[in-house]
């Protein structure tokens, strides 16, 4: 069995109602690598994101070359840079 067949699809990318690039960002590390979160919940942008991600994404999606997801925390937002496939 090929890894190809273990992988899962990525839904299409979505533009965000909002500017992403105005949120806090951190770096962090967990069992998968690198990535960067934040927990800004004082600003409009993360709140819009939040929003946007629980009630309209399932809790995640691919946006502006990224990978968002919602922590279980329910407050806190991960992202890191999707992965480039070339076939």
């Amino acid at each position: 069995m090929g890894e190809a067949e273990n992988c899962k699809p990525m839904s299409d990318p979505v533009e965000l109602p909002f500017d992403a690039s105005k949120i806090r960002w951190r770096r962090s590390e967990g069992p998968k690598g690198t990535f960067e979160l934040s927990d800004d919940t004082g600003n409009p942008d993360h709140k819009a994101l939040l929003k946007f991600l629980v009630e309209l994404a399932g809790g995640a999606v691919n946006s502006e070359g990224f990978f968002y997801w919602v922590f279980p925390d329910g407050k806190t937002i991960g992202r890191k840079p999707l992965k480039r496939m070339f076939i």
